[in-house]
């Protein structure tokens, strides 16, 4: 049997588009004969209408089966806010067997640890060592708090407890960013960017579970978002400088997208740091650069320059062509292609900090 799974849904009255991403993915795994989608926490957003508007999409759909724990966010959840009959929701830690597999429930718990509340419903003692499943929403190792949303760390899972309790997966929702498939705990991610620091496409996750195997199911239909970082060094041929940073961008954005039609979908942020011998043109450049690879202003979310100085200092000029010079000719053999076209402008950037100071 395959199974859908999601997380960080974050329905929300004001903001439709959520809701008809969801939909849209309830549509996606039914017609591909999956008929029970996992939710990791997050379903909804809020307390107002949101469990309103996905009672009614739910009834629209009624060959899907959702089921989901309660989160951070929708802490609330509860079998009783919905008629729709195609839903359940764990409101306490449940083992479920889907497939002949055992998946333990475990809802967040406000203050509370992932291991503390498995040790205190001792629901593990029934549970195959390296065939169960964990579906919960919380902390697993150092937080990034820009791929959590922004949000404070809470409901940890401890490496410890993967070693005592023994499951063969770990899946949570809290983390916005998708995480590899390959790892024992995997973050599903959001199946919608939330803000624009949420970049990359968006995907649902699938699971066999005759097998176990987990893999990744890109979705197309979402805002893939992309912050291109661009170092300047004032050599007077800035334009040439942003067209290969920014086509070298471009160019992994592609080979990262599954599907077609990326073009329509890419939203981006650009930040230019470093030195130029203007400021002025920069933004035009940015611009022109972007739409010679057929992005449209209305794609860019922002130029950001206020990190990019000005250097007119004719000595400091001289100095530094000569100090471009020499960190192009290092040799960083041993490393890959894409690493050192990234470390070569970090070091050029670092070391006109020193020359121009700021």
């Amino acid at each position: 049997m395959k199974l859908a799974i999601t997380a960080d849904v974050h329905i929300n009255s004001e903001k439709p588009e959520r809701l008809e991403n969801f939909t849209h993915i309830l549509q996606s795994i039914e017609k591909s004969g999956i008929n029970r989608l996992i939710v990791a926490g997050d379903l909804c957003d809020d307390e107002s209408d949101a469990p309103i508007l996905l009672d009614t999409c739910l009834k629209e759909h009624p060959g899907v089966e959702v089921l989901a724990i309660p989160g951070n966010h929708d802490y609330f959840l509860a079998n009783r806010l919905f008629s729709a009959p195609n839903i359940k929701v764990f409101e306490k830690p449940q083992v479920s067997n889907i497939g002949g597999r055992n998946f333990l429930f475990l809802p967040y718990s406000d203050g509370e640890t992932m291991g503390g509340i498995i040790e205190k419903s001792g629901l593990q003692t029934g549970l195959e060592p390296d065939g169960w499943m964990l579906i919960s929403h919380g902390d697993y190792g150092r937080i990034n708090r820009e791929a959590s949303g922004h949000e404070l760390g809470y409901f940890p899972l401890a490496g410890n407890d993967i070693e005592l309790f023994r499951p063969k997966k770990v899946i949570l929702g809290h983390i916005h960013l998708p995480g590899p498939v390959s790892e024992t705990v995997v973050y599903t991610g959001s199946p919608w960017p939330l803000d624009i620091n949420e970049t990359g496409q968006r995907r649902i996750l699938v699971l066999d579970t005759e097998t176990g195997h987990l893999e990744p199911l890109p979705l197309t239909g979402t805002p893939v978002y992309a912050r291109i970082n661009c170092v300047i060094i004032p050599d007077g041929n800035e334009q040439q400088q942003l067209e290969q940073q920014i086509a070298r961008a471009v160019k992994k954005e592609k080979a990262l997208y599954s599907g077609k039609n990326l073009f329509e979908k890419l939203v981006v942020r650009v930040q230019c740091r470093g030195y130029s011998t203007s400021r002025d043109t920069i933004e035009k450049q940015v611009t022109d650069v972007l739409q010679s690879h057929g992005i449209n202003h209305e794609q860019v979310d922002i130029i950001d320059i206020d990190q990019l100085r000005v250097a007119d200092n004719e000595e400091h000029l001289v100095l530094a062509a000569r100090v471009t010079e020499y960190i192009q000719s290092l040799n960083m053999s041993g490393r890959d292609t894409e690493t050192i076209e990234a470390l070569r402008p970090e070091i050029t950037a670092r070391a006109y900090r020193i020359l121009f100071g700021s």
